[in-house]
C-alpha cells in the first residue's frame, strides 16, 4: 500500500486515509449530479422536472450552484465509509479468490 509504505503508517491507518482522500475528492466531484438524478428519480409524473438538463436548470433557479450541493457533507461522510468497507472486502476477498 503506498500510503503505509510511503509514511510508515499501520495498515489500518493506511486504509483509513485513502477511504478519506477517495471520498473527499469523489463526493463533490459526484454529488451535484447526483442531485439532478435524485430529483428526476422523486419526480416520476415528471410535473416539475424534466430532463437532465430541464432539472438542471429548475434546480439552478430554485436555489443556484449551492442548490446542488445540499447534503454534500453527509455524502462525504457515506462515501468515506463506503469506500472502506470495500476495499477492506476486496483486500480480505483477494487472496481467497483469487488463489490459483
Amino acid at each position: 500500500m503506498y500510503i503505509k509504505d510511503k509514511y510508515g503508517t499501520k495498515e489500518y491507518y493506511a486504509k483509513m486515509y485513502a477511504s478519506m482522500i477517495a471520498g473527499l475528492i469523489c463526493a463533490p466531484l459526484s454529488h451535484p449530479f447526483d442531485t439532478i438524478k435524485t430529483g428526476m428519480q422523486g419526480d416520476v409524473q415528471k410535473t416539475k422536472y424534466g430532463g437532465m438538463i430541464e432539472t438542471y436548470r429548475t434546480m439552478l433557479g430554485e436555489g443556484g450552484i449551492p442548490r446542488f450541493f445540499k447534503g454534500l457533507f453527509f455524502r462525504t461522510l457515506r462515501m468515506m465509509m463506503g469506500i472502506y468497507i470495500i476495499n477492506d472486502c476486496k483486500l480480505r476477498l483477494a487472496p481467497l479468490l483469487y488463489s490459483v
